[in-house]
């Protein structure tokens, strides 16, 4: 899998929320930049989120400033260049959820793709 991680530098909307309870609401935005860094902008959300980011295998691990340990773990249940669907454990807030994302726009900024892809892992 890590081989063929997608390449999700760009800014994510949120598109629809499975769950009981999750912080964060459709319309919100999750941005994954070249460097690692990761941040979230939302209306239900007290305050912009910042982090980093990085793969382990099929997981997409997020860890906010501060803190020492893993605040989001996403299983990649779907990824197509467009959209893709998590399955989140998010130890931040205690929840768990499934989101679906969708890209709103790529960082033309990257000369190269971090790692290559097929048009759609499944």
């Amino acid at each position: 899998w890590i081989d063929r991680a997608p390449y999700i530098e760009g800014e994510w909307r949120v598109d629809d929320i499975h769950g009981y309870t999750s912080t964060y609401q459709p319309g919100d935005l999750w941005t994954f930049d070249y460097h690692r860094k990761f941040f979230t902008d939302g209306y239900n959300l007290k305050e912009e989120e910042e982090g980093e980011w990085w793969w382990s295998g099929r997981y997409l691990k997020v860890r906010f400033l501060g803190n020492r340990n893993i605040s989001i773990e996403a299983y990649v249940r779907n990824y197509h260049r467009d959209y893709m669907i998590l399955d989140v454990r998010d130890f931040e807030y205690d929840e768990r959820y499934t989101l679906r994302l969708v890209k709103e726009r790529n960082f033309s900024q990257q000369k190269e793709p971090v790692a290559t892809f097929p048009d759609s892992i499944q």
